[in-house]
């Protein structure tokens, strides 16, 4: 939600932002942003899980900053695209991002202009030690077929400096 937030939006009019997160410091940390950037009168918090979202309000825009780094399965990762396709109008937009799988995981790898020691010492550290949750990779055509399983259209992939983690857009 930072990015919608340092947007200026000062043209548009009837513009409601809404923020949803399952982690109530992460709804806490988005409104105080929202109060620095003058936002706090448009934008409101909700506390929600993404995969259930339960909502009967549409919207033109959902933006969603990689959830599908923390899921494995394809099947669920589709039920959480299915969820973002029902929360929108016809025509909605979304707009997401993936984690692309490193060279020595695939021959499709993206990644570029990166240092290989670095790397190395971030999975040992978030991988091994932490054992963090957040490394489901996928590749742009993964991410496109799962996209296209759960309805959508997509539009444009947008490749980072690096090709590790690209946004991509998709319509219902």
């Amino acid at each position: 939600m930072d990015v919608s937030l340092s947007l200026d939006l000062s043209q548009l009019k009837n513009i409601k932002l809404v923020g949803l997160d399952l982690d109530q410091n992460m709804l806490k940390l988005a409104k105080a942003n929202a109060e620095k950037n003058d936002k706090a009168s448009i934008t409101s918090f909700i506390k929600k899980d993404a995969w259930n979202l339960e909502i009967d309000e549409k919207y033109d825009i959902l933006m969603s900053n990689g959830l599908s780094i923390y899921e494995h399965d394809d099947q669920k990762i589709v039920e959480l695209y299915k969820e973002f396709f029902n929360a929108l109008k016809p025509d909605g937009v979304l707009i997401t991002s993936f984690l692309t799988p490193p060279p020595a995981l695939s021959k499709e790898s993206t990644w570029k202009n990166y240092n290989a020691e670095d790397a190395l010492k971030q999975k040992a550290i978030f991988g091994d030690i932490i054992q963090t949750k957040w490394q489901a990779f996928k590749t742009a055509s993964q991410t496109r077929e799962l996209l296209e399983a759960a309805g959508f259209k997509v539009l444009e992939v947008i490749y980072d400096s690096q090709g590790m983690f690209p946004t991509i857009i998709g319509q219902k």
